[in-house]
């Protein structure tokens, strides 16, 4: 049985398009009628500053946090990670840029 991936339309951002990769290198097929858009990746390319990562005091939640998950309470267990050991990332940082965009003609006839 073959494999086919459909849209009803081309994507217009890149998050629309159809991800392909290796989590360092990768490309997103956008579609298109007369031509394929594809929209290319790599992991060392990306915009925003680098902020702190070490989140001061988050050591001394480790063990209520052990407790909860032997006690199967996983969903709290996630909730106190969340709050007290995790670094929340500025709100404007993007991961993400985009490398080049490539257009693919198709050998449409007239």
């Amino acid at each position: 049985m073959a494999q086919l991936l459909w849209s009803d339309r081309p994507g217009t951002r890149f998050t629309e398009g159809w991800p392909l990769g290796n989590g360092h290198l990768g490309l997103t097929v956008l579609g298109g009628i007369a031509s394929e858009r594809i929209v290319l990746n790599e992991a060392g390319c990306w915009s925003g500053s680098s902020f702190p990562q070490d989140r001061v005091g988050a050591a001394k939640h480790l063990p209520e946090i052990r407790r909860l998950l032997r006690d199967g309470l996983h969903r709290e267990a996630q909730d106190l990670v969340s709050h007290s050991a995790l670094t929340p990332a500025p709100s404007m940082l993007s991961l993400s840029t985009p490398v080049a965009t490539a257009l693919a003609p198709r050998g449409l006839e007239p």
